[in-house]
């Protein structure tokens, strides 16, 4: 039976393009790369995948190698600095955005910037905004800090710091400290 046949053609197809976005997704929430390498790779590799599914150019500006001992944290920058660069995909309204990364003693700081919409950090936090909140809240459960500069009009910049350790610590702190003075 023809209909038959067209039938079952049109669910192997579907069972093909299932089992193909799938494999993506699961490439693209925990690819080879985060087990290889120093954070810097991994988020070149990162850029790269913005680049080519959203088109945002993403420039990685690196001080010096970023290598972590704790797996748990590199996926866990990896996952935020994702979320980060899609909340600019997002929200921005830019074609570029940057990110910075370095070790700094125990820690390891991470900025994601843009020059887009910007906003009023005070609006998000009234505005209770989940994603960001949900990425401050882990931040800080692992020791971390995370500090959000930005104005309507003249972009966001979104510095974090965490420990590379999977327990909380006070290190993060002093570290923040340092780099926002670094930065004015």
């Amino acid at each position: 039976d023809v209909s038959l046949q067209a039938t079952i053609a049109k669910v192997d197809h579907m069972l093909k393009d299932a089992v193909e976005k799938s494999r993506g997704l699961s490439h693209e929430l925990s690819p080879v790369v985060l087990h290889h390498g120093d954070l810097t790779e991994t988020l070149r590799w990162l850029a790269n995948q913005v680049q080519a599914k959203h088109g945002l150019v993403v420039h990685v500006h690196a001080h010096g190698q970023a290598l972590l001992q704790s797996d748990a944290i590199k996926s866990f920058v990896y996952k935020a600095t994702q979320e980060l660069l899609f909340n600019v995909v997002k929200h921005a309204r830019v074609k570029e955005a940057k990110i910075q990364v370095r070790r700094r003693g125990r820690c390891v700081c991470v900025s994601v910037s843009d020059r887009g919409r910007g906003f009023d950090p005070q609006e998000l936090r009234e505005a209770a905004g989940y994603g960001l909140l949900s990425i401050q809240e882990r931040i800080e459960l692992l020791g971390g800090r995370m500090k959000i500069k930005s104005a309507k009009g003249k972009g966001s910049t979104f510095f974090v710091v965490v420990p590379d350790r999977e327990t909380v610590g006070a290190g993060a702190q002093a570290e923040m400290e340092s780099d926002n003075r670094a930065q004015e």
